[in-house]
């Protein structure tokens, strides 16, 4: 399985230990990390954004799972994706990181 990911969460949550935000009940085949959706490119993330977002934050924080699984479907081209599961993270340096599953 590949594991790479992304965020939504609730604004003030800093803690360690993985915060499961959202979760279907099913099992997700693969996953992204928010640090890792910029790999395509700034100008493919900034796009996708502002179409499903209406900004280009990198910051996840009270987006809709729903519209996560409509940006994670462009994004990767997909449109049977499926959002399973989102995870909030912090990383060694305080800043915070999201995981997503889907399949």
């Amino acid at each position: 399985m590949n594991r790479l990911g992304a965020y939504y969460g609730f604004a003030g949550y800093s803690g360690n230990e993985p915060k499961t935000l959202y979760e279907t009940g099913q099992e997700g085949t693969d996953t992204i990390y928010s640090d890792r959706l910029l790999a395509r490119g700034f100008e493919n993330y900034n796009r996708i954004c502002m179409e499903v977002f209406g900004n280009k934050r990198q910051l996840w924080n009270n987006r809709n799972p729903l519209k996560i699984q409509d940006f994670l479907r462009k994004y990767f081209d997909n449109e049977n994706l499926v959002l399973t599961k989102v995870m909030q993270y912090t990383d060694t340096s305080g800043y915070p990181c999201w995981r997503f599953d889907y399949k």
